[in-house]
């Protein structure tokens, strides 16, 4: 199957937050480290080597969410421009499938318990304003809203 990442000039208005694939499976690995972490931080009575940083780019990762600058789509760049006429672009974003931001949310909340982020304020983050970053959705975009098509999968 192609795979097109499509280049942006800004945000898609209505497209509040997005995670890339890269950060979905950066967030995935960072859940299992994050248990470990506390885990050992609950033993021990002392945070954990690594914890903090773990929790830390999480956080951040969430956080950078709101400054996407891409979004690759499961179609060739032929596709994305023919669709629905000429000078306009459809961007269809699928579901992610490897969808994380639940547990990693959860062990942000979690970690809040043995200190605080900078990035974000853990005790009252919300899985909500995150998974709205993971659902299928659909833009037409003009052409001046895209930046370039580039072919990462033929």
């Amino acid at each position: 199957m192609a795979k097109t990442r499509v280049y942006l000039n800004g945000p898609i208005p209505g497209l509040e937050r997005h995670f890339p694939g890269e950060d979905l499976a950066a967030l995935t690995l960072l859940v299992a480290d994050l248990r470990k972490g506390r885990a050992a931080t609950e033993k021990a009575s002392s945070t954990a080597e690594g914890y903090r940083e773990d929790a830390t780019r999480a956080a951040v990762i969430l956080k950078e969410s709101t400054e996407y600058s891409y979004i690759d789509v499961n179609v060739g760049p032929d596709f994305v421009t023919a669709n629905p006429e000429p000078g306009w672009n459809r961007v269809l974003r699928e579901e992610a499938t490897d969808n994380p931001i639940h547990n990693v949310v959860l062990e942000l909340k979690l970690a809040s318990e043995f200190f605080g982020i900078s990035e974000l304020e853990l005790k009252t983050i919300d899985v909500k304003d995150y998974l709205i970053g993971t659902d299928v959705r659909e833009f037409f975009l003009p052409d001046r809203a895209v930046a370039a098509l580039e072919l990462i999968q033929a």
